[in-house]
């Protein structure tokens, strides 16, 4: 949990937790909400499991996501989509 694989680099929980806070959010405001507060304060792998699965389950929401938010949302930075 608390490995680094070089001296400069956050730890494995740490590396795992920004992932999920960075996905959660990303997905949150493409969808026009404000994103979960989530505490970071895993300190098993059991813990960080479960962090996984509650951000996989936030992604899949997305899904319920207004197709014109995600357009829109898209198109402001010149991706392509297929949405």
């Amino acid at each position: 949990m608390r490995a680094r694989l070089a001296p400069d680099m956050y730890t494995l929980a740490q590396q795992v937790q920004l992932a999920c806070d960075h996905a959660k959010d990303g997905v949150s405001r493409l969808m026009g909400k404000e994103p979960p507060r989530v505490e970071s304060n895993e300190k098993t792998f059991d813990d960080l499991k479960s962090r996984l699965a509650k951000t996989v389950e936030h992604l899949k929401s997305a899904d319920d996501a207004p197709s014109k938010t995600l357009k829109i949302a898209t198109s402001a930075f010149g991706f392509r989509t297929t949405w």
